[in-house]
């Protein structure tokens, strides 16, 4: 997959939209975890936000596994995406994954969620790591867009769930 040459075609809002490390933003913190905890506190109903919260400040590095990536729009917090070493219990043998992609329903259809995904892409093949996974109960054809395939359909917290992948070519 030629992560580049889709990161290329995007030209969606690519003047107002910027994507920087979370490292250098810890002021948002709090409002990507609230974030992350709203759109899947279902999936680990024993955590809190704060739990959310601490594990960002934890992990806050500018590349590589445990990487966040923000997006802004003209300097309001738009979009955010990671790479992590693990995200889905069920199957620890898989690692890495693109993991908490969250654009707030105001700034979607812009093409942020494309662009964030298309970032971490390029995080993992840059470590680098011959795949990329990620598991999605309802946006597989946005991700199958962007070259993912289906690996396998697993149930995991009460959902039907896909776990998708992206190989990277040398």
């Amino acid at each position: 997959m030629d992560v580049s040459r889709l990161a290329a075609t995007l030209h969606v809002f690519q003047d107002s939209v910027q994507l920087r490390p979370l490292l250098d933003h810890p002021e948002r913190i709090e409002e990507v975890a609230g974030w992350i905890w709203e759109e899947w506190q279902h999936l680990i109903p024993h955590e809190d936000v704060s739990s959310f919260t601490e594990a960002f400040r934890e992990r806050l590095r500018p590349s590589g596994i445990g990487a966040t990536v923000v997006a802004f729009w003209d300097e309001t917090l738009a979009g955010v995406a990671s790479l992590l070493a693990d995200d889905l219990p069920i199957r620890p043998e898989l690692t890495p994954w693109l993991a908490e992609v969250y654009v707030p329903p105001r700034f979607r259809h812009r093409g942020i969620g494309r662009r964030l995904v298309l970032r971490i892409m390029e995080e993992a093949r840059a470590i680098p790591v011959p795949r990329l996974y990620l598991y999605t109960p309802d946006r597989e054809t946005f991700y199958a867009r962007m070259g993912w395939t289906l690996l396998e359909r697993v149930s995991y917290a009460g959902r039907d769930q896909a776990v998708m992948q992206a190989t990277f070519t040398p």
